[in-house]
């Protein structure tokens, strides 16, 4: 419960920014304005994995999307407008996930991508994304590079509601240590995971 309360606050406060930069645009001029005044309602891109092996992650996350969509829209919607779903499943496939970003930007003209889960298949669908200023929201991607480029600067178009593996990391090595008086640790991880290759690195650089 108490996740999907902070993620309808979430999502009401970038959905209404999204829907403010309209489609593609930044709401600077009458014209940028216009793009968001004209429709009835804001589209939201749903983009998570809902078969395959990251549909443990993305299932419930596609369910509470569609959980706040309908409170948000019961209480009076965003700036006196109704949200609607556009959704896509990429079957747990980062190529697809890429591909279906470009869809929901360029075809269904959506405001806003939710999504995706995991923090392989959002890093692909932001470089899609990005590239039409379409903001996307991953509430699970937790690499640090996902919000920053390679210069270190903040990609205005990338969102997210997960902790960043280095907080994670850190919060884990300093518990083990404050907690439990730890002074060697073990670590069991799954090499074909982004999520656990960055934890460990980061639960051993603060251990």
């Amino acid at each position: 419960m108490g996740f999907k309360k902070s993620f309808v606050g979430l999502l009401a406060g970038v959905s209404l920014f999204a829907a403010a930069c309209g489609n593609g645009e930044t709401a600077t001029t009458e014209e940028d304005a216009s793009l968001y005044e004209d429709r009835e309602t804001i589209l939201l891109g749903s983009l998570f994995a809902q078969s395959g092996a990251y549909s443990a992650y993305g299932l419930p996350q596609a369910y509470a999307l569609q959980l706040a969509v309908e409170e948000i829209n019961e209480a009076g919607g965003i700036d006196g407008k109704q949200l609607e779903i556009v959704e896509y499943d990429y079957s747990s496939d980062e190529t697809e996930a890429a591909s279906l970003a470009t869809r929901l930007a360029t075809e269904d003209e959506v405001s806003i991508i939710i999504g995706p889960d995991t923090s392989g298949s959002s890093l692909a669908a932001l470089q899609q994304a990005s590239q039409y200023a379409i903001p996307l929201l991953s509430p699970s991607a937790s690499l640090d590079s996902f919000t920053v480029d390679s210069s270190g600067e903040v990609i205005d178009t990338a969102w997210r509601i997960a902790y960043p593996d280095s907080y994670q990391g850190e919060a884990l090595a300093q518990f083990a240590s404050e907690q439990f008086g730890a002074t060697k640790a073990a670590i069991l991880g799954d090499n074909s995971s982004d999520y656990a290759q960055g934890l460990t690195q980061t639960f051993q650089d603060a251990f």
